[in-house]
């Protein structure tokens, strides 16, 4: 049965308010790796910045992150070349990072033409989440609140590791939303921010899978691969 809320709450009206305020643009936190600090990095601390920006890049599309990632590879790079010269063997970690650098690029490459778009959508919803959620609590509907966060997990689930059954998952859940935002008959001035909130998130979800689709989801499981084996090599290294 359709369900009609009669009287809306004041701290309602305020959250949805709140919604609309204008936020100033959130400048880039990315910065250069090889500036970050002063003290030597391990080869492993690099490994673990590179997969933190090529995070930023893929969840955020920030292309600022591209060139501190292939800073922190090759450091990686030239270190592994110094315990070389100290004969330490090194092979097969050279191998896995001359792959992961290649599978690096081109995922950079697939991403490009998407960057712009996943920007925007990943800063609207930096902006709007607190006051998305604010409405959700207001309104207090135990299902709406709960399905807000499964679809926040079911998005990064699939962010992480792709398949055909997480997208679908994501899609049924999204629709779930809806369905209940739909049949409350909430006045529009609420209703409204709550769904291009929702357009916004399954417009960032859209815009991932797109550019994994062009990649080709194997593409993103040999890179996990790789970065996996390459942090159990790079722990299994002496101390310099």
């Amino acid at each position: 049965m359709k369900k009609l809320l009669l009287l809306l709450p004041v701290g309602l009206l305020a959250a949805t308010g709140f919604f609309w305020m204008a936020l100033n643009p959130a400048s880039s936190t990315t910065k250069n790796v090889a500036a970050e600090s002063h003290t030597p990095r391990t080869s492993a601390e690099l490994f673990s910045d590179s997969e933190r920006l090529l995070r930023q890049i893929v969840r955020h599309g920030d292309e600022q992150s591209i060139q501190p990632l292939e800073m922190s590879l090759d450091q990686i790079s030239i270190e592994l070349d110094t315990r070389k010269k100290q004969g330490i063997s090194v092979d097969k970690i050279e191998t896995l990072l001359a792959d992961y650098k290649k599978q690096s690029v081109q995922l950079n490459q697939k991403f490009a033409p998407y960057m712009k778009t996943l920007r925007q959508k990943s800063l609207f919803q930096q902006q709007h989440e607190h006051s998305f959620i604010a409405s959700l609590e207001q309104i207090g509907l135990y299902e709406l609140k709960t399905g807000y966060d499964d679809l926040e997990k079911l998005r990064t689930a699939y962010i992480k590791e792709p398949s055909e059954q997480s997208y679908a998952a994501y899609a049924t859940k999204e629709k779930e939303i809806r369905q209940i935002i739909s049949e409350l008959y909430l006045d529009s001035v609420i209703e409204t921010p709550l769904f291009t909130y929702l357009d916004n998130h399954k417009a960032y979800f859209d815009t991932v899978s797109k550019a994994y689709n062009d990649l080709g989801y194997q593409h993103i499981y040999q890179l996990r691969q790789n970065g996996y084996a390459i942090k159990m090599e790079l722990q299994l290294l002496p101390t310099l």
